[in-house]
């Protein structure tokens, strides 16, 4: 189940979510905004973005998705498995293990973390990144 709160007529308000509003699952995972401001959350069964009061299941993954991200470019990263790319399908790699986390440091690299790896965005693509690369 989902709880989403926001601020409609400056009156606080929550509204409970669930597969009857259109989630994959009840099994949320994670959450993210894209770049004009739709919640969209990842469920053990897939991903699903908010629209006109209800979700709309998107085809971009039928699995868990573990790990969202909206990069400083308002771009939002969603990961499935050893999958990744952005909400509207594009940019998707096939990474080494299952993706734990994706991140951004002060200097606007993005970098994304496997079971085995850890990686960096480097033109256009996820690369592994070396210790001896100044990866900390």
């Amino acid at each position: 189940m989902a709880t989403l709160k926001y601020n409609a007529f400056k009156q606080d308000r929550r509204t409970r979510y669930d597969c009857r509003d259109g989630l994959p699952s009840c099994n949320v995972l994670s959450a993210g905004f894209d770049k004009e401001g739709k919640v969209w959350l990842g469920t053990d069964k897939g991903v699903a973005y908010f629209e006109n009061g209800s979700f709309v299941v998107s085809s971009l993954f039928d699995g868990a998705v573990q790990a969202m991200y909206t990069d400083t470019d308002g771009n939002l990263w969603v990961a499935c498995g050893c999958e990744v790319c952005t909400c509207d399908g594009n940019n998707r790699q096939t990474l080494d293990g299952n993706i734990v986390a994706i991140s951004q440091d002060a200097n606007g690299r993005l970098s994304l973390v496997t079971e085995k790896f850890l990686y960096k965005y480097e033109n256009g693509s996820f690369v592994q990144w070396y210790w001896m690369e100044g990866a900390t």
